[in-house]
């Protein structure tokens, strides 16, 4: 989901995984979409087998160094995704401003958090996407197209940065395109 997403995975730490998008837009639409596909797949499970996900989403600059990304975009993006809902999306202040009018989700201010090791409080946006033709539209634009019936496999969690961060544990961030 996060390559069909216009994504790219660039680490998988432990039980995460670092993401790289070209835009907001993707980052938040892939996030959508891999949180629908994990809630299908979780209710074929018994309750205590099922796995819930957080995602986060940042935009802002990193550093590329061999094949790694580094640098306060992809940390803001992790500390976003320990803030966010089981089962769900939060993004930030920057991606907030990139997608309000261009996506059709609805989005909850949960306030600005002073959080580890960066200077400033991130503010905080909870993605509401409770709306019953948004999880549809994102489900089509992301089946298999190998399969109409299911989605593709998915990785247990993920973190993804733009260039969008996103980061999966799942968290999402993205980074500045320019």
């Amino acid at each position: 989901l996060i390559k069909k997403g216009n994504g790219r995975v660039v680490d998988a730490p432990g039980d995460n995984i670092l993401a790289q998008f070209s835009s907001s837009l993707d980052a938040v639409q892939s996030a959508i979409a891999i949180q629908n596909v994990l809630k299908v797949e979780n209710e074929k499970l018994p309750v205590n087998r099922r796995m819930n996900f957080r995602i986060g989403i940042n935009l802002g600059d990193i550093i590329h160094k061999d094949d790694r990304i580094y640098g306060d975009g992809v940390n803001i993006a992790a500390r976003i995704e320990g803030l966010a809902e089981s089962g769900g999306v939060s993004i930030s202040r920057t991606v907030f401003n990139h997608v309000q009018k261009k996506l059709p989700y609805g989005y909850e201010y949960q306030g600005e958090h002073q959080v580890k090791n960066i200077a400033n409080p991130v503010k905080v946006y909870k993605l509401l996407t409770a709306f019953p033709a948004v999880k549809r539209l994102a489900m089509q634009l992301f089946r298999s197209p190998l399969n109409q019936n299911s989605a593709p496999p998915l990785p247990l969690c993920a973190t993804v940065l733009t260039s969008t961060l996103c980061h999966l544990s799942l968290s999402i961030c993205t980074n500045a395109c320019g």
